[in-house]
């Protein structure tokens, strides 16, 4: 049986991704980052980070016999911003989006790659660190952003997107990358769910999150396998 979904995940998360510099943190200040965001319960760091363990996204660290530390493991630094996304497109989820979170992350890798030699090209050719982008807005006055050239930033984060991914070590990352690649991956997959949103026009009655990001997965169809064992249930 899959892990039972906790609202303190994506903001456990976050503030993992926020305050990993390449050390492991410890649950206090993890606990002061949440209290900041209004979750204020004494046991929801810990409900976050097992949930967080249970998934492959974050890792403990033992320092001695009765405490340890927490880190983002790669794929949970790039998977926890997918979900961060999905939660602000569509609103709290549940785990119908766990289960679409591994889609969405591959789906992710590999459009990134699809797009890198572009990426770099538009960055060679615009070496500047501000990059072009344009808003495209539907009749229902519904928009989102897109990089039609690409900042270096950019470029920079898709290869290291790519690489958390495929389990490739990477020397010498910046203390600011590990927040940097979360909230990258976070908002690319929020463009992207705002372009398939544009594409769907919600109907009375629609569940918030089952529904509604069920239908993204013709979508990332052509880059996964076995999506048809997850519309089964819905159909």
């Amino acid at each position: 049986m899959a892990p039972a979904y906790t609202k303190y995940l994506i903001p456990t998360m976050e503030c993992l991704a926020r305050l990993y510099n390449g050390e492991p943190v410890w649950v206090n200040r993890l606990r002061a980052c949440l209290a900041g965001k209004g979750y204020t319960e004494f046991t929801g760091a810990y409900r976050g980070l097992n949930l967080g363990i249970k998934l492959g996204l974050i890792r403990e660290v033992p320092i001695s016999r009765k405490r340890s530390r927490y880190e983002p493991t790669p794929i949970g630094l790039v998977k926890g911003g997918v979900l961060d996304a999905v939660s602000e497109a569509y609103g709290p989820i549940d785990d119908t989006a766990l289960k679409l979170a591994d889609k969405l992350t591959e789906y992710l890798f590999y459009s990134t790659l699809i797009e890198l030699p572009a990426l770099i090209t538009a960055g060679t050719m615009n070496p500047r660190k501000r990059g072009l982008t344009i808003t495209c807005c539907d009749s229902y006055n519904r928009c989102f952003t897109d990089t039609i050239i690409p900042t270096r930033e950019e470029v920079y984060y898709s290869m290291l997107i790519i690489k958390l991914l495929a389990g490739v070590p990477i020397i010498g990352l910046r203390p600011g990358d590990y927040s940097g690649a979360y909230y990258f991956a976070k908002l690319k997959m929020l463009r992207q769910l705002q372009k398939w949103k544009l594409a769907n026009t919600p109907r009375g009655g629609v569940n918030p999150i089952i529904t509604r990001v069920i239908r993204l997965l013709p979508v990332a169809q052509q880059y996964t396998h076995n999506v048809q064992e997850l519309n089964e249930p819905n159909a």
